[in-house]
């Protein structure tokens, strides 16, 4: 992300969100320029709003973390089914 991208990105984040304060994640620590920047990396309320509700569902990654590692982004994952699989289950 391009350093003019990261300081409009911080105007419209939220004070606690331009630190990265690890309240506003459920206690998790993040990095806010990148978890919720869309693929441009410009800031969006859509992505943010999607990552915390994700969060909210993984508090346990506090026990998981090491120092210093923090979160770049949370996404939900399927199960991919093999070929194989999918014609053994017709």
């Amino acid at each position: 992300m391009s350093r003019e991208a990261g300081e409009i990105m911080a105007d419209r984040l939220s004070p606690n969100m331009q630190t990265g304060s690890s309240d506003d994640l459920h206690g998790l620590p993040f990095d806010a320029d990148i978890m919720f920047a869309d693929r441009m990396g410009a800031y969006n309320p859509r992505i943010e709003k999607n990552q915390l509700d994700l969060a909210k569902k993984l508090p346990f990654l506090k026990n998981v973390l090491e120092d210093g590692e923090r979160l770049l982004v949370i996404t939900r994952v399927l199960p991919r089914i093999d070929s194989l699989e999918s014609a053994a289950t017709e």
